[in-house]
């Protein structure tokens, strides 16, 4: 298990390997900072947008994500820096493309730039308008005012407590007498002096020995009770000295005021009134705002200047990414051209091989490329029957004075060997002998008679004579007839019960089913001569239609094609039988050829296979 787990890790680390090789290459890695890049520039938008103050970018995550945009605003400029000087390396050297590339470049980097600099030069004039209405002297005085108005609020809140518990005091102490002689009535009268005037909040208390001793309250006097106790010192000492003091609490909501009883001996009034909350909340915010906008406006110039620095890295960052992507594009485009330049190239040097990319996409400039291809294969195509076509009437020509030259002495050499077997035979001592000297060279003449006829027939193959004809039947004539010559070796034949019609001649049709099937049999026949084990041998033809096509197989037994001339095997005089002539196959092509067929060869595990592809006129 550790062997197998240990395997595993190799394979997975290996394909993690060759993964990340393809992933980081230049191309690739370049697109990934472009994309990166602007997906930076997106987050640093939304991290100024989510920031509490959008108007200062001092926050953690908006500093990150600007020394995110300058890391890849240098990885960009190296990138896009390196290509521009390998372009010019490369428009120096005269490159094929590269004037064109440097041209695409320019215009997608100038329809790219001349845009995004004048957006630049007005956002930045709108941004010095924005931040300039936004600390307009106007705004600032209605700020101002704003706070001013708050303040009043506050101010005529403690002058109306002030004239209210003076108003108290001054009916307490018209009433002194009455209340010191009839103290428990001194809360009641308290109470409803404080209710006349709107007043929750009310007590009388007299210092006692730095002890503060409660004369008389209201019922919601509780917390002045309580603030009563902290009261600082110095308090007491004002209103002692005869003076009115305003309080306020720490938020501001509540106002409150001391004020000493003349008629009472060290006794003071303390009264107290809540501020509406709303209007404390809302006076607590307009501060607040005001104080930030004051902030903000004592620097402006800083945040400008922060602002243009960040939106000079964000448009260099946007510019330099279109740039890099304009690369892209123009690489896109003129690599295909420039594999069509060079390609059109070897043509016009005689290299008719030369082949373009023509890529998934289906746009003009696949088409043009698929177009060149077919220009290309075409003319190799057209090369080709034309070198074969020059080479077979060489041969042809070279075949017909070959025959015309031995023919002519064939036949006086065949009578004088007749003569001389009819004449001389009986008159020998040893006629035995002499007739099977005779006999060898009548039977050679024979064989150079037979040679001679094939020479002839290769350079005379008549043009086809067309007619709709069944394939399957004229085979089985074939296959019927060859049956009959060898009792070693069967010929068996799986086609279509229905008739396949073509449109061929019908002679040079069994001529050529003839010649391949011979040629099976003679295979097999050498096969059984080196291999004593094979003692049967075995031909099959497989006749079926496909995609309106008629192709037609003959598989054998026997010894198989030479791998060193199957490439060759139908050009005249190419053989590898020690009695062929190498012109047998060489016909058979060519009356393929004049049925606009293909033959093709090919082993199979145990002996090999003909293939014969006819079109079907439908």
């Amino acid at each position: 298990m550790n062997i197998l787990a240990k395997d595993l890790k190799n394979i997975n680390f290996a394909r993690f390997k060759a993964w990340s090789r393809r992933a980081f290459r230049t191309k690739n890695l370049s697109i990934i900072f472009a994309v990166a890049s602007i997906l930076s520039v997106m987050a640093t938008y939304f991290a100024i947008s989510n920031n509490e103050n959008p108007l200062v970018p001092d926050s953690k995550d908006v500093l990150v994500w600007i020394v995110v945009d300058i890391v890849f605003l240098l990885s960009l400029t190296a990138v896009v820096a390196r290509r521009i000087v390998r372009l010019v390396v490369e428009r120096r050297k005269g490159s094929v493309g590269s004037m064109l590339q440097a041209r695409m470049v320019l215009m997608f980097s100038m329809v790219a730039i001349v845009p995004s600099i004048v957006m630049a030069v007005f956002s930045l004039i709108f941004f010095n308008y924005g931040i300039q209405a936004w600390f307009d002297k106007k705004v600032s005085t209605a700020i101002d005012g704003s706070v001013e108005i708050a303040r009043l609020y506050l101010e005529e809140h403690k002058k109306i407590i002030a004239a209210d518990i003076l108003g108290v005091a001054r009916d307490l102490n018209r009433d002194a007498y009455n209340m010191r002689r009839d103290p428990g009535s001194f809360s009641q009268k308290l109470a409803i002096l404080a209710g006349v005037r709107k007043l929750p909040e009310a007590i009388v208390f007299q210092k006692n020995e730095g002890r503060s001793v409660l004369l008389a309250r209201t019922k919601l006097s509780f917390s002045l009770e309580m603030i009563l106790e902290d009261m600082p010192i110095d308090t007491f000492n004002q209103a002692r000295d005869g003076e009115l003091v305003i309080l306020t609490n720490e938020r501001d909501d509540r106002v409150m005021a001391l004020v000493r009883l003349e008629n009472y001996f060290d006794s003071y009034l303390l009264v107290g009134r809540f501020v509406d909350t709303q209007i404390m909340n809302h006076i607590e915010i307009t501060e607040g705002a005001a104080n930030e906008y004051k902030k903000l406006e004592s620097g402006v110039s800083n945040m400008q200047i922060k602002f243009f620095v960040i939106f000079l890295i964000v448009a260099l960052l946007l510019l330099l990414a279109v740039v890099w992507f304009g690369f892209i594009f123009a690489l896109a485009l003129v690599n295909p051209v420039r594999g069509l330049i060079a390609a059109t190239k070897r043509v016009s040097e005689g290299d008719l091989s030369a082949r373009v990319s023509e890529g998934r996409d289906n746009d003009e400039v696949a088409t043009l490329g698929r177009s060149f291809n077919k220009m290309a294969e075409q003319l190799e195509r057209q090369r080709t029957e034309l070198i074969s076509a020059q080479r077979r009437s060489a041969w042809s020509d070279v075949a017909r004075r070959i025959a015309h030259e031995i023919k002519n002495p064939l036949t006086p050499i065949q009578l004088a060997t007749d003569r001389l077997k009819k004449k001389y035979a009986s008159q020998l001592d040893n006629p035995e002998e002499f007739t099977k000297y005779v006999n060898t060279i009548s039977r050679n003449v024979s064989s150079i008679g037979n040679m001679v006829e094939e020479f002839s027939s290769f350079a005379r193959i008549p043009a086809p004579i067309f007619s709709h004809n069944d394939i399957c039947s004229l085979i089985s004539d074939v296959v019927f007839s060859r049956n009959e010559t060898n009792s070693n070796i069967s010929i068996d034949y799986d086609m279509p019960e229905e008739p396949v019609i073509l449109n061929c001649d019908s002679n040079q049709m069994v001529r050529v089913m003839t010649n391949l099937i011979k040629n099976a049999e003679e295979s097999i026949l050498e096969r059984m001569e080196k291999d004593k084990v094979l003692r049967h041998g075995q031909i099959n033809v497989i006749v079926y239609v496909k995609e309106n096509k008629c192709v037609i197989n003959i598989v054998d037994n026997g010894k198989g094609f030479d791998r060193s001339v199957i490439d060759r095997i139908t050009e005249p005089y190419v053989t590898t039988k020690s009695k062929g002539t190498g012109l047998g196959l060489a016909i058979v092509k060519k009356i393929i050829e004049d049925h606009s067929g293909e033959l093709i060869f090919s082993n199979v595990e145990k002996g090999a296979c003909v293939c014969i592809v006819f079109p079907i006129e439908r």
